[in-house]
């Protein structure tokens, strides 16, 4: 677990609600009011302005499916079941991003560039056309 934080995260909060079953509720609250927050998206409403834009129904899915499930962590957030609420609240989340990036249009230009990795000059290129005037770079080391 060196660079897993959302599992060394986890892994604490499941000690701690262990230790102190009464933190399951404040975490299930965190967890609840940070599913609400995706991206640049400050509120649930709008998130679905932004993903009801989208064209095609099976994109909005996961923002569909997001929904009823907050409406059943918040349920069980008030029957007073934390760990529960805030597994739910956590897969409220994922779904939640999933139909942000969804929603996210594509570049309508694309940057592409490459890296010569030899550090030795270009690649030698055999059959392509070069200009009349062009020289192989010349290595200053």
């Amino acid at each position: 677990m060196t660079d897993d934080w959302a599992g060394k995260k986890d892994l604490l909060a499941a000690v701690l609600g262990h230790l102190q079953p009464s933190l399951w509720q404040e975490l299930a609250k965190t967890a609840i009011a940070r599913s609400e927050h995706i991206g640049h998206c400050r509120s649930s409403q709008q998130l679905a302005d932004l993903v009801g834009g989208l064209p095609d129904a099976t994109l909005r899915a996961p923002l569909q499916q997001a929904d009823r499930e907050l409406s059943e962590a918040r349920r069980l957030f008030d029957a007073g079941r934390g760990y529960a609420a805030a597994q739910t609240a956590k897969q409220v989340r994922e779904l939640r991003v999933a139909a942000y990036l969804r929603a996210q249009p594509s570049p309508a230009v694309e940057g592409r560039a490459f890296w010569e990795h030899s550090g030795t000059g270009a690649y030698p290129v055999i059959g392509i056309a070069r200009p009349r005037n062009w020289r192989r770079p010349v290595s200053t080391w």
